[in-house]
């Protein structure tokens, strides 16, 4: 019998919050071109398969779409490379169909053989990549990562035709599109890794399927320009200047300067940003879902070497709020919080009750598939203003239940 972990999510009070000062009205210019200047700590790597921060991520989505992607707004998976996707009535098996005419970047047909040479790629069991674990779901998929099985053809993803692939997974699973979101599901370049195994992602060999692709990348910065081949909307700027820097102070001082469009504020940046009537009007605050781990650090002259002192920590915590789940003793359970904020994710006087219930829902199976965990259950709290109608209670409740039952 096989063990996966069980999700928990609830909407508490503590989440992780990213802060940063919004692109300014005007942008930079370069040549002429309409240029946005961000900044990112180093990037060990801009392959999909092996990265697993947030910085490296900022850069690989502009340079590698997905076959679905989350709405911004709503947190519903929309299409993205694939133009539609059909279940089997068991909801174990997903067909998508891409769009027709995509290119790489460099001209060459991005077809469905692309996207089962990522998946494959993320499973081999000889180069195993940091998410692979994602990739659960499929049928076959953790066997062929262990080795236990060692024909690919094997693994539930089938190739029907360029522009069709099939997904037939371990079991019911109706937000699989979600974890084709993620990094490590993204469709990648068969012939240029093929031919350039160890330095695919090199500005010289790159094919991107994104708004954007690679000009430059050095240790001082990375250009990004416009991919001539990419199939939507073309973004406002046609190149992205991203300097590298751990510095939090360059940020700041390079964004006073005009020399910066936005940039992640450090703690005691919020607070100055905040406190300047000009800057306080850019800061953008959003709240991104994140799983914490509360660990005791018992060594010499810490506290908590004593166990007595252990066992106070944990009595002291309020279990009044704490919601009880039974599992099987085999199962494991993972607990995940996120947070959904008026004014941040939605705007109470524009969105009807029940579509930002659905969001809220579709952010915790975001956050499931993204750990590829089978949904256990959703404490949601809510806190409503003063004087709130019991019909957009019922209708932000009929919007959480319509998702989670979906």
């Amino acid at each position: 019998m096989k063990k996966y972990l069980k999700f928990m999510a609830g909407f508490v009070l503590f989440s992780l919050l990213f802060t940063c000062l919004a692109p300014q009205p005007v942008l930079g210019q370069v040549s002429g071109e309409s240029v946005l200047h961000m900044t990112i700590t180093p990037p060990n790597t801009l392959d999909p398969g092996y990265t697993s921060n947030f910085y490296e991520w900022q850069v690989i989505n502009e340079l590698f779409a997905g076959l679905v992607r989350d709405d911004p707004e709503t947190g519903v998976t929309i299409p993205d490379l694939a133009e539609s996707w059909t279940w089997n009535l068991e909801k174990t098996e997903v067909t998508f169909n891409l769009r027709d005419g995509l290119l790489w970047s460099d001209g060459e047909p991005l077809t469905a053989d692309d996207v089962r040479f990522a998946i494959l790629r993320a499973l081999d069991p000889a180069d195993p990549k940091n998410m692979c674990y994602l990739l659960y779901p499929i049928l076959n998929a953790e066997e062929y990562n262990q080795g236990i099985i060692t024909d690919p053809d094997e693994v539930g993803v089938f190739v029907d035709s360029p522009t069709q692939v099939r997904f037939q997974l371990e079991y019911s699973m109706v937000f699989f599109d979600k974890v084709l979101t993620q990094a490590i599901a993204r469709p990648l370049p068969e012939h240029i890794i093929t031919a350039h195994p160890d330095d695919w992602t090199s500005p010289e060999f790159i094919a991107t399927s994104a708004p954007f692709t690679i000009t430059r990348w050095t240790g001082q910065d990375i250009i990004l320009n416009l991919n001539p081949n990419y199939y939507g909307v073309i973004p406002d700027f046609e190149v992205i200047h991203i300097l590298i820097t751990y510095d939090s102070q360059v940020n700041w001082n390079a964004y006073l300067l005009g020399n910066l469009d936005t940039f992640n504020l450090s703690t005691d940046q919020v607070e100055w940003a905040l406190a300047d009537p000009i800057l306080a009007d850019q800061v953008d605050v959003y709240a991104t879902s994140s799983t914490y781990v509360l660990a005791f650090r018992a060594v010499e002259d810490s506290p908590f070497i004593n166990a007595d002192v252990r066992k106070a920590f944990i009595a002291a915590v309020d279990r009044d709020d704490l919601a009880v789940l039974k599992w099987d003793e085999d199962d494991r359970l993972l607990v995940g919080n996120d947070q959904v904020l008026d004014g941040v994710h939605f705007d109470s006087t524009k969105h009807v009750s029940k579509s930002i219930g659905r969001k809220v829902m579709n952010r915790i199976l975001s956050d499931c598939a993204a750990m590829a965990c089978l949904p256990a259950a959703a404490v949601i709290t809510v806190a409503l203003p003063r004087g709130t109608s019991m019909e957009f209670a019922k209708e932000l409740y009929l919007g959480i239940k319509e998702a989670g039952d979906t």
